[in-house]
């Protein structure tokens, strides 16, 4: 019986250390600079937007949760690192509702201070690139229509 307990409570004892191991903080420099309270400021298509940003990390560091908040828009994106896949994983959820949340968006970082992430829904494939200037962010939101073509949905600024 003793042996049985003994055995039981090692397998449980590897078991945890395996999941702890799979489960370290996401450590992304550039996702990073994200964290903080930012004011958001530019257009959704054409029209202008004032908004209040907050990022954080949250579950256990897996996820940067960006809230944006203000003008009767309300969104949360989570944004995680497939390390296998050596690329981002971003889930945009807001007012909107479900179908619009469904797809779930990936990209990877280009360079120090930009990172692209892209959404592919039915109708369009959506296309975000995240710039940092050393003080603020840009993100550009652009879809391509049935031709083929790049149009921009919102270009937006957060600043400090």
């Amino acid at each position: 019986m003793l042996e049985r307990f003994l055995v039981a409570a090692l397998l449980a004892t590897s078991a945890a250390s395996a999941a702890d191991a799979q489960r370290r903080p996401m450590d992304d420099p550039l996702i990073g600079k994200l964290a903080g309270t930012w004011k958001v400021t530019g257009t959704v298509l054409g029209k202008p937007v004032d908004q209040q940003l907050q990022a954080a990390w949250v579950l256990e560091h897996q996820f940067m949760l960006l809230h944006f908040n203000g003008g009767g828009y309300e969104a949360q994106v989570f944004i995680g690192a497939d390390e296998k896949r050596k690329r981002y994983v971003v889930h945009w959820i807001d007012v909107t509702g479900g179908a619009y949340s469904e797809p779930i968006g990936y990209g990877q970082a280009e360079g120090a201070d930009r990172f692209l992430v892209t959404f592919d829904y039915p109708e369009s494939l959506f296309k975000d690139t995240f710039s940092f200037d050393g003080t603020s962010w840009r993100m550009l939101i652009e879809s391509r229509d049935k031709s083929g073509n790049w149009k921009t949905f919102a270009d937006e600024r957060f600043s400090r």
